[in-house]
């Protein structure tokens, strides 16, 4: 090149210039065909001796393939021009343009070659080049229309020098137009030359209004060329490029397309413009498919364009380019989405464009980039490695071709790179496209436009080598072009995030990798500019969730509470938007809680937990079952719901943690190792409850939990101990409330178990033992077996040895020893069992200091086991030691109390006085025996014993000796007094075990089991009286003596009431006193009623409310088994009627309603009703309302029973039918307790179902009454069927009437004439008949039949549409009239109405009376209440329920004799 410029742009050489060829396809600000850049480096490329030419003329291209709307020739040609005018502006370059735009035809290559000569030779380079008369636009017809160019300032000027005579000539043109008449042979060439004209002007002024007239000139001018004329195409093309010049909406477009059609039409096949007007439509349809994107244009363009590369030679020179169109517009179409099949045709296609351009061709590099394209779009659609290798083939090639300072380099490179990246990872070219990118970062100096996207492309290839290969100097390099590539983006550009996200990511990675604090705070930072320049929407919480990650890592590695603040506020906002149905709703809670968990375990507030709580409770509702998260989501929230339980919450945590542990449970299968932790989970929150409301549903839940537990832990598991430890606890706990024996058996197997779990020296064994022996002790005190007691003094021997000597529980153990050791002493009387007794006392006694208050009790205890040995032995050394204790007890002893210490002491004295007769001890016993009568006045029990234990020590004075007095022992022998208390253990538990199993303590108002029953007893003073009364009775006596104190002491009361709706239960009286209780109007009820027991003299009293226990299945089962006898037991029921204000008047009380009340009622011997005041009612001051006249008239008014039924009813199913007329207007809160209240009365033990129907239960009831009496008046109702059993009613109501028969007189006198051995006969039958009976579900009932022959229906019912009334006939009966809620088939066989028969009704009849058939006869002949039976397959039978009684007379005495016996299976 230097040499060229040497040759011909020497300094002497003043005629050069550059002409520079713009494609107008191109926009001229586009970088890569920017003149300004284009100039420069042609500049450069001269040497400094030599200076580029300062002329430029720059020439407007176009190629004729290419077709543009005008409006983007206009503005780019203006734009052009603008940049032309700015060039001049400089010192360097004189520029010049030609307006017109060059297509590459020869004839405008010279014009445009002559136009430049004459500029140069002119020297008035620097502006608009005005072209001579010869201009470019007619010397090439068929090319783009001529741009309408905007007026510049150089312009101007000639526009003026030719508008005046422009002017003239137009107007003289449509005068001869005006005068020529249409038709004239010359108006067609007057129409012509003036549109000529116009156009022309056009041209130079740019008048639209010009365009118009001109068109409409030569659409007449068209009109009037014939159809077969040759100038008929010329015309047409001519007039088309006007249209087109014009086009601006869619109708002009159509037009032009229309023309070009036309012009098609009349090129046939074979005409050699045919190829012309296939492009010239292709060209004009595109331009329509632009605006609307019709695929049928497209489709069209395509079709036109294959039919032109036909016509097209193949060695021509316009194949090439025909050829290249072709395919591009098969690209267009590919890229629309619709011509996936045509892809393999434009590979083939620029396969064969390759092909004509060999190497060193202008356009091989075109052609092989044209190829690469459609082989990349393949390989997206199909994966062929072969496509993809091929494409990278080309564009290398491509890229040899682009020499290094060609501005097509840069793409060239970007795309090689591309084309490798979608083949890295199966072969190794990321390098390749590093460096790739790298040379393509080199051609975009600093300004350069494209610098940030080549920064971008660098740096991404380096950050993924950096990923794959961990090279540290890859990370580094990529954070630094990210950042230059951040700094050389203005700051609202709209890339400006992607960048900053990106740079984030990577610096991200490089604070994991090196932990770089300040790497991390610039993360943030970015983080908070990406959230800035994201709008609401999804990206916005994506930002979101970023930046709490990168604080979260912050705050993990400085715990700054403002980071974790931050963090919080910002979870909520991606909670926030975060839709309730959108999939990451429920990780969204679970951020948000986890974050707000972090700062209540640092600040501990309240408002976060409830939070926290809320969000869990969601996400749990969004967690379904079968998702694995629904068990972490159920064992989060019972740990929180925990936690605020532990932090003072409300019994409402602990109530929702219980059911949330049951659901976890459940959704943990069996075997997996989760489930023991969940259990014993539960178990614990069952406990904690059990500890605070004391259900007993919740023990038994926690004793079943623990049983599960423990299956599952094998010796060998670690916590086996912990586990049977646990399970004897809840099961100990279970055995305080009920005493059963089974439980306490279990405790000591499981405490027996959990003691050979751990070794000796284990400090766990110590507190086993000593359970264990407190076990097993508690079951000889109920059992009196030796072996528990030998048991329990070797474990209470084993606890002493493990207790050490200053162990604070050295003196317990001391005494359970001894207390174990004195039993067994009273049980055999060992005297090694009283020494070590004795021996362990004074030890328990040295253990303890002054001031403890146990050393009373074991003073006295000690005492006693040694005066008992002094009894036994003698030994003085015992009696001192008595004496020596006793002062001890006496100095402990306040004033008040002291007349027992001081007579006992005076009674030890006596003995020592008895056993070595020293005066000084007779005369202090004197001493202390005058001081504890002092204490009492006389007639005072204390002080008639104080007074003769006086006498006794006087007389001993006298005497020197005397007899062994009243307190120092008793009459009987340890052994017999332990038997007698054995005696009285027995009937007291007998009678206890026919009471209810809790009674209120009127006294104390505490409930109280049976085991505190027996206590009370035991510390009472009739117990003591007892115990001294029958030791000396014998026998039968003794027994009656203490089972009628027994009885005496524990007379109870039941309470009779309406329940309210907050009645005190169990577990709010349990372990409280009655009378403390304050709350609702029904507590006050249950204090009055104690009150009242109490004032009446009784110590115990029952309430149904709080004295059972309804949480327990079994207990509930029994009381409601129990309930008739123990009302009937009680010494007294009181009735609390309150809704009875008025004591005179009580039959319109609820209490007269209720199911439960009639058995109470009825099974209650003494009964006293009170009022809402708790006054008598009727002011009958009596012992029993039911000994009252007047009060027996008002029940027998308010119940409908008759007066011997309330004072003697006895419990049983006789008169079954009347007792369930008693209950049928009574009402139950739960339905089926309906039947169940009816148990009792008849003395029935069927099991409760709750949840039941009521119809099952009533079912169950009747059934059993059925099977039982064989009673067959429960059928006789009239009403609705059950849906258990077609011969019982729904419910109880059908039984509220009484079942009335009109009876008819006998007629002695038809006698006569009837067949007596037919008579005995039918007698036989129905003697031999059985009872009615019930058995699997099906009822066999014995009976009378007669089957119908006839169902007539007569109308419908009066009291309901639905019903319908029929006349039956059946033979031996009259016909019948019956109403029915169902239809009736009116065919015979299928129905028959039955008498049913008990066998009762005979047994009033001697079989040896003469008379026994007449009196059947009789009896038969009586009307009766049928039933109508339906006849189903297998022989079965179904009653239908009538809306009225079914009441049948036979005909006559004869028609009896022929009756059929029938024992059915009714269903």
């Amino acid at each position: 090149m230097t040499n060229w410029i040497r040759s011909r742009f020497n300094k002497h050489c003043c005629g050069s210039a550059i002409l520079f060829l713009h494609c107008l396809f191109w926009d001229p600000g586009h970088e890569d065909v920017l003149m300004t850049r284009h100039l420069e480096a042609l500049a450069s490329a001269f040497s400094r001796e030599f200076t580029p030419p300062s002329r430029v003329y720059v020439l407007p291209t176009k190629a004729p393939a290419i077709i543009l709307k005008q409006k983007t020739v206009d503005m780019r040609l203006s734009e052009l021009e603008s940049m032309v005018v700015s060039l001049n502006g400089g010192n360097n370059w004189q520029v010049s343009m030609l307006p017109e735009v060059f297509t590459g035809r020869p004839e405008a290559a010279a014009s445009v070659v002559q136009s430049i000569i004459n500029d140069m030779t002119n020297d008035k380079a620097g502006g608009i080049i005005i072209p001579s008369r010869t201009s470019l636009r007619h010397n090439y017809p068929d090319s783009c229309p001529t741009a309408n160019y905007p007026a510049g300032p150089i312009r101007e000027h000639s526009r003026k020098e030719t508008s005046d005579y422009s002017g003239k000539m137009i107007r003289s043109k449509r005068a001869a137009l005006q005068s020529i008449p249409p038709g004239h042979p010359q108006r067609l060439s007057a129409l012509v030359d003036l549109g000529n004209l116009l156009n022309e002007q056009l041209r130079k002024q740019g008048q639209q209004g010009d365009l118009g007239e001109v068109i409409a000139l030569k659409r007449a001018a068209l009109e009037l060329i014939p159809l077969d004329a040759p100038d008929r195409i010329a015309a047409l093309a001519e007039l088309t490029n006007l249209v087109s010049r014009r086009f601006r909406e869619d109708p002009e477009l159509d037009e032009i397309v229309v023309l070009h059609r036309i012009a098609l039409e009349l090129t046939p096949p074979g005409h050699p413009d045919r190829r012309s007007a296939l492009i010239n439509l292709a060209d004009t349809l595109f331009e329509r498919f632009k605006k609307g994107r019709l695929k049928a244009d497209l489709d069209e363009i395509i079709t036109l364009r294959r039919a032109a590369m036909e016509l097209t030679p193949l060695g021509s020179q316009d194949y090439y380019a025909t050829l290249t169109n072709f395919a591009d517009f098969l690209c267009k179409g590919f890229d629309e989405g619709g011509w996936d099949v045509e892809l393999d045709k434009i590979i083939a296609l620029r396969r064969d464009a390759l092909e004509l351009t060999p190497p060193g061709h202008l356009q091989r590099r075109s052609a092989l980039v044209n190829l690469a394209d459609p082989l990349s779009q393949r390989f997206k659609r199909d994966g062929m490695k072969a496509d993809l290798d091929m494409a990278i083939s080309l564009k290398r090639a491509a890229l040899e071709l682009t020499p290094l300072e060609d501005l097509d380099r840069y793409s060239a490179l970007i795309d090689l790179a591309d084309l490798l990246s979608r083949r890295f990872g199966k072969e190794a070219a990321l390098d390749e496209i590093v460096t790739l990118r790298r040379a393509a970062l080199d051609l975009t100096p600093k300004g350069h436009s494209q610098r940030r996207s080549a920064l971008v492309n660098v740096a991404d290839p380096l950050s993924e080598r950096s990923r794959k290969g961990g090279k540290k100097v890859d990370l580094d390099e990529t954070i630094s072009l990210q950042k230059a590539a951040l700094g050389s983006m203005p700051s609202g550009s709209l890339e400006r995030r992607s960048i900053l996200a990106r740079l984030s990511d990577h610096l991200c990675q490089r604070f994991k990798r090196d932990g770089t604090i300040s790497d991390l705070a610039e993360v943030i930072a970015l983080q908070r500019a990406v959230l800035e320049l994201t709008p609401e929407g999804p990206d916005r919480r994506l930002a979101l969730i970023d930046l709490i990650d990168r604080l979260w890592d912050r705050f993990r590695i400085e715990g700054g509470k403002e980071d974790l603040d931050e963090m919080i506020s910002f979870q909520r906002a991606v909670l926030e938007s975060t839709p309730s149905d959108h999939p990451d709703h429920r990780s969204a809670l679970i951020d948000l809680a986890s974050l707000l968990s972090q700062r209540f375990s640092k600040e501990k507030m309240k408002s976060d937990l409830d939070l926290i709580i809320s969000l869990w409770r969601n996400v749990q509702e969004l967690t379904p079952p079968e998702d694995p998260g629904h068990l972490s989501a159920l064992s989060y929230l019972a740990d929180l719901l925990e936690t605020r339980f532990g932090e003072g919450g409300a019994a409402e945590d602990l109530d929702e943690i219980i059911p949330l542990t049951r659901n976890l449970l459940d959704s943990t299968p069996s075997g997996d190792p989760k489930r023991r932790p969940i259990l014993l989970k539960l178990a614990h929150y069952l406990s904690v409850r059990f500890k605070l409301q004391g259900s007993t549903a919740d023990l038994t839940e926690i004793i079943l939990i623990q049983r599960v537990v423990l299956r599952a832990t094998p010796p060998e598991h670690p916590d086996r101990f912990r586990t049977l430890v646990n399970l004897a606890d809840c099961l100990s706990d279970r055995f305080k409330r009920g005493g059963d024996k089974v439980d306490l058996d279990k405790i000591i197997t499981l405490r027996r178990a959990a003691l050979e779990c751990i070794p000796s020296g284990d400090a766990r064994r110590r507190s086993i033992l000593v359970n264990l022996s407190d076990c097993i002790y508690l079951r000889f005190k109920r059992e009196s077996s030796m072996d528990d007691l030998t048991e329990t003094v070797a474990l209470r021997r084993a606890v002493l040895e493990v207790t050490d000597p200053g162990h604070p529980d050295r003196c317990s153990a001391l005494l359970n020893c001894a207390a174990s050791l004195s039993e067994r002493f009273e049980q055999e009387g060992a005297k090694a069992d009283l020494d070590e007794v004795v021996t362990l006392r004074r030890a328990a006694l040295d253990s303890v200091t002054e001031d403890d208050p146990r050393r009373q009790q074991i003073l006295a205890n000690l005492d006693d086991c040694l005066y008992e040995r002094f009894r036994r032995e003698g030994a003085v050394a015992d009696i001192e030691e008595i004496v020596t204790l006793r002062w001890a007890a006496l100095e402990r002893t306040p004033l008040s109390q002291q007349c027992r210490p001081l007579l006992n002491l005076a009674g030890g004295l006596h003995e020592k006085f008895q056993k070595l007769g020293a005066a000084t001890d007779i005369e202090e016993a004197i001493k202390l025996g005058r001081a504890a009568l002092a204490l009492y006045h006389p007639g005072h029990p204390d002080y008639t014993l104080s007074r003769d234990c006086l006498t006794s020590y006087l007389t001993a004075k006298i005497r020197k000796r005397g007899p062994r007095l009243p307190v120092a022992g008793t009459s009987t022998s340890s052994s017999s007094r332990h038997h007698l208390k054995q005696l009285i253990r027995k009937i007291v538990s007998e009678t206890l075990g026919n009471m209810p199993l809790r009674l209120l303590h009127t006294t104390t108002g505490i409930l109280c089991n049976r085991d505190a029953q027996l206590s009370h007893f035991e510390a009472s003073p009739q117990y003591g009286q007892l115990l001294s009364s029958i030791s000396t009775l014998d026998g039968q006596l003794r027994e009656t003596r203490i089972r009628d104190t027994v009885i005496n002491f524990f007379r109870y009361v039941m309470l009779s009431h309406r329940w309210e709706s907050s009645e005190p239960l169990l577990r709010d009286v349990e372990g409280k006193n009655v009378y403390d209780l304050s709350g609702t109007e029904c507590l006050v009820k249950l204090q009055e009623f104690c009150l009242c027991a109490f004032g009446r003299g009784f110590l115990w009293a029952w309430s149904d409310t709080c004295c059972i226990d309804k949480d327990s299945s079994a207990e509930l089962q029994e009381a409601i088994g129990s309930m008739f006898s123990w009302y009937r037991r009680s010494s007294l029921t009181l009735v609390y009627l309150s809704d009875v204000s008025n004591p005179c008047s009580l039959v319109d009380s609820i209490w007269f309603k209720r199911g439960w009340t009639l058995q109470e009622l009825l099974a209650s011997p003494t009964i006293l009703f009170y009022t809402q005041d708790w006054s008598l009612c009727m002011n009958r001051e009596v012992a029993n309302h039911k000994a009252d006249p007047t009060m027996l008239a008002e029940l027998q008014k308010a119940t409908g029973i008759a007066e011997w039924h309330l004072v003697n009813f006895y419990p049983g199913m006789d008169e079954a039918r009347s007792r369930l007329q008693w209950a049928s207007s009574r009402r139950t809160t739960r339905p089926e307790d309906v039947a169940y209240s009816l148990f009792g009365i008849f003395r029935l033990h069927l099991p409760v179902l709750y949840g039941e129907s009521a119809e099952n239960a009533l079912g169950r009831l009747l059934a059993e009454i059925i099977s039982r009496s064989g009673d067959i008046s429960v059928l006789d109702w009239v009403g609705e069927a059950s849906s258990i059993h077609s011969c019982f009613p729904a419910d109880l109501a059908p039984y509220q009437t009484l079942p009335c028969v009109p009876a008819t007189t006998n007629n002695t006198s038809g006698r006569d004439g009837l067949d007596l051995e037919k008579a005995r006969k039918l007698y036989s039958s129905l003697a031999k008949l059985p009872r009615a009976r019930f058995v699997n579900q099906r009822l066999t009932l014995p009976c009378i039949a007669h089957w119908v022959t006839t169902v007539k229906p007569l109308h419908t019912g009066s009291t309901s549409p639905s019903c319908c009334v029929y006349e039956i006939h059946a033979p031996h009966l009259r016909p019948i009239e019956v109403t029915l809620s169902v239809n009736l088939e009116e065919t015979s066989g299928s129905y028959v109405l039955v008498r049913p028969w008990h066998p009762k009704w005979l047994e009033a009849q001697a079989d040896s009376d003469i008379n026994a058939p007449w009196k059947l006869l009789e009896q038969l002949e009586q009307p009766f209440n049928a039933l109508l039976l339906r006849r189903l397959p297998h022989n079965e039978y179904e009653r239908i329920a009538s809306d009225s009684e079914i009441v049948a007379c036979v005909q006559d005495l004869d028609s009896i004799l022929d009756s059929e016996v029938l024992v059915p299976e009714i269903v």
